[in-house]
């Protein structure tokens, strides 16, 4: 940006902005039961890419933002909005469907070609059905193809202007300017706030200058998002719209960056949504209860007229036929990019409890992509370097507690674990029955590793949640098997059962937890070695790694090496997973590593193996690569 655009943007926001609205009394919470008109509204998403709440309208000031601050001020606050995951395909998959990723099997990061619910339709086809114009500029993501006729214009020229007359409109705008890569690609431009002054949370050190200046660009991104928004709002003012149609802006996942986006954590789900409704109804109002974006598109539906179909998860918050408010809201994680884990979270706005199903890996996944900004390689230099304090380092622990518990009103970096604390007992039980009981009674389909979503995909005729409400009992096994592999030495009786279970997944979770007894698995190194024969790639690769945790590693990393070998992307991807976490110990894997990264035409295959490498001492692969990136 030119230090004389920049200069301009300044006077403006310094001229026309105004300060926050915040909430107090039970007189500042809206009664959304209360909203009703006697015309059918147009509706307008405004949706911007990778921010928290960090905005006045909140009660972080350090930016001005007039124009999201007219939004508070003539609208609601939602003060405790959630999405569903930490990154933007499964979100937008859950929003645009109104169903949870997880109960589609949409939950990994550009998942390629899982079936989605045969009844599933995009909520904008409920919108046109019930007579609107619906247009999407431009941004979909859904980690499914959509099908024809989901809107009626998809472009970045798509305009709510080119409805027919008479059509009230549904229209999305998109705003990347806040997306994570604007963090180094607007790296050079000018700041337009003073990095001395930007809050820094408590997981970074408080007075790195790269790291302060990171911090800075992502609030000077946020303040030029501001200045691109207002357009919209002139736009329906001059077009005599304003007062005829409900504004919704809203974040599709939480910050850019790192310890932010892709974790479950408030950082990566707790996002800023305000609702304009026409004449300013409810204005300077906030709602406190919990919401998921997921709950969006139903939302949208009844404003229009439509029903919400059955299989749909969101919620109606909105109108005198609005759905119980939520005391909880959920949110997950699995594969992010190249990397797998599984994690699932439950809030009740306040106190957050996780479930981590991967204990044995770090929080810190080792995504590429985010190595191209300097504060990412700031935080790696500092940790190897042992400059960061226990705080600082937590992300970067080898390995993650089974569960945790958040305060986050007093811990708003949630960087205090308090689970166990005999203090806070009944609500981490409150919390963990309240995630076990969704578990229950919406299928998360991604409890089977994306290997076995395929396989199983490839042997049925019709989508895998449409198999699982056929099958339940499919479902209940492979979720029992794990969630007693996290407690191995109280379930050995159950997990040794279940190896010859009939079900890949449920084999794979009795490996894995064989496997987490460590040494003290080696006692079922028969069974382990059994298991090298399996029908399923999944399963060998499970047992791969228990031989290499329970004393076995030659023969472990035989079986892994001829993974690597292996035509299909997701078994290389798995492979190449479990040979970074062996780190060192998978230093044999080298080559078959340098083959996947050379040969290999999966993108995520690729930059699994590069990781690998990387662990294990190998630092030429990611350097070259980045120093392409930055030539």
């Amino acid at each position: 940006m030119r230090p004389f655009l920049a200069g301009f943007i300044i006077f403006l926001i310094t001229t026309l902005g105004f300060g926050p609205t915040k909430s107090g009394s039970k007189q500042d919470e809206a009664d959304l039961s209360k909203v009703t008109f006697n015309f059918r509204p147009n509706i307008l998403w405004l949706s911007v890419e990778d921010i928290s709440p960090t905005l006045a309208a909140y009660g972080d000031s350090t930016i001005q933002t007039p124009n999201i601050d007219r939004l508070a001020r003539e609208g609601v606050v939602f003060d405790k909005a959630f999405t569903t995951a930490g990154v933007c395909a499964p979100n937008r998959s859950s929003i645009i469907s109104g169903m949870y990723a997880s109960h589609m099997g949409t939950l990994n990061m550009r998942t390629y070609g899982i079936k989605p619910p045969k009844e599933m339709k995009p909520f904008s086809i409920y919108m046109q059905q019930a007579g609107y114009y619906c247009t999407n500029n431009t941004k979909e993501d859904y980690n499914f193809s959509p099908p024809k006729g989901t809107w009626d214009e998809r472009s970045h020229t798509a305009t709510w202007q080119n409805r027919p007359a008479g059509n009230p409109f549904f229209s999305i705008f998109n705003f990347d300017i806040t997306h994570e890569s604007r963090i180094w690609r607007l790296g050079g431009d000018q700041l337009l706030v003073d990095p001395d002054k930007v809050p820094v949370p408590d997981y970074y050190p408080q007075h790195d200058p790269v790291i302060r200046h990171d911090i800075a660009r992502n609030y000077s991104n946020i303040q030029l998002m501001d200045y691109k928004l207002g357009k919209f709002l002139d736009d329906l003012e001059q077009a005599g719209q304003l007062d005829s149609t409900i504004i919704v802006f809203w974040s599709d996942h939480g910050g850019p960056l790192p310890r932010q986006k892709r974790e479950v954590y408030f950082s990566g789900i707790h996002v800023p949504m305000i609702i304009r409704f026409p004449h300013k109804l409810m204005a300077g109002k906030h709602v406190k209860d919990p919401v998921s974006l997921m709950d969006l598109g139903p939302t949208m539906m009844a404003l229009a007229g439509a029903e919400k179909p059955d299989h749909m998860d969101g919620k109606v918050f909105i109108g005198p036929n609005r759905d119980a408010p939520r005391k909880y809201a959920y949110a997950e994680r699995n594969r992010m990019d190249s990397q797998y884990d599984m994690v699932r979270t439950v809030t009740d706005g306040r106190y957050q409890f996780v479930k981590n199903y991967y204990p044995e890996k770090p929080n810190k996944q080792a995504i590429r992509y985010r190595t191209q900004m300097a504060l990412m390689r700031e935080l790696n230099k500092l940790h190897r370097k042992g400059k960061l304090n226990e705080t600082q380092g937590i992300w970067f622990n080898q390995h993650k507690p089974l569960v945790e518990l958040y305060d986050t009103k007093k811990d708003p970096d949630e960087v205090h674990n308090l689970a166990g604390d005999t203090e806070y007992q009944n609500i981490q039980n409150r919390l963990q029955q309240a995630l076990e009981n969704r578990e229950q009674q919406k299928m998360d389909l991604n409890v089977i590793p994306e290997k076995g979503l395929f396989d199983l995909q490839s042997r049925i005729d019709i989508p895998i949640y449409n198999f699982l409400q056929n099958n339940p009992e499919y479902y209940r096994r492979v979720h029992r098997i794990a969630d007693k592999s996290l407690h191995p030495a109280q379930n050995i009786e159950i997990l040794t059962e279940a190896l010859q279970d009939t079900i890949p997944a449920s084999r794979y979770w009795a490996l894995r937890g064989i496997g987490r007894l460590g040494k003290d698995g080696a006692k079922y190194h028969l069974q382990l070695l059994n298991h090298l024969d399996d029908s399923s790639d999944l399963v060998r690769i499970s047992a791969a790694w228990a031989l290499c945790k329970t004393g076995d590693s030659p023969r472990g990393l035989a079986a892994l090496r001829r993974a690597l070998r292996s035509e299909d992307p997701y078994t290389v991807l798995l492979a190449a997973n479990i040979a970074k976490d062996l780190g060192t110990e998978a230093k044999s894997l080298e080559h078959a590593l340098e083959y996947v990264n050379n040969h290999n035409k999966n993108r995520y295959a690729t930059e699994a193996a590069q990781m690998a490498l990387e662990k294990m001492g190998n630092y030429s692969v990611s350097q070259d690569w980045m120093l392409r990136k930055q030539d």
